[in-house]
């Protein structure tokens, strides 16, 4: 399989991924915050991923990109730490929380483009 064909499959999983938690997101009631902070968490991750997983399809040939995997390996198991002590609820969020995790979330996923163009550039010397 080329490239661009696991780029469409990815993009096509993330896709069902998203609208299921989208399905699941009206089926809990609003009086079960943790599921919600944890789906909303969850898309933080996806977000963090996938922003990983672009940047790997541009700067992969550069020479320093095992820092930048690094880098990522390190953030994507904090996040999941984190993950886990929301569901296990060591962690409460609140509405406030869980809005700045959907707001980073956000910033993850617009400006990827741009990121992926400041990390090649970095990569490049």
């Amino acid at each position: 399989m080329g490239d661009r064909t696991k780029e469409k499959i990815l993009e096509v999983v993330e896709i069902a991924i998203l609208l299921t938690l989208i399905v699941v997101r009206f089926f809990i009631s609003s009086d079960e915050n943790v599921w919600i902070n944890v789906l909303n968490y969850f898309g933080l991750i996806l977000a963090f991923s996938s922003l990983y997983l672009e940047i790997r399809t541009d700067c992969s040939a550069y020479k320093k990109f095992d820092f930048v995997t690094g880098i990522f390996v390190i953030g994507f198991v904090v996040l999941s730490v984190f993950a886990g002590l929301i569901l296990t609820e060591i962690i409460t969020l609140n509405t406030k929380a869980s809005d700045i995790i959907m707001l980073v979330t956000l910033l993850i996923t617009l400006p990827m483009r741009l990121y992926k163009s400041i990390i090649a550039e970095a990569l490049k010397d």
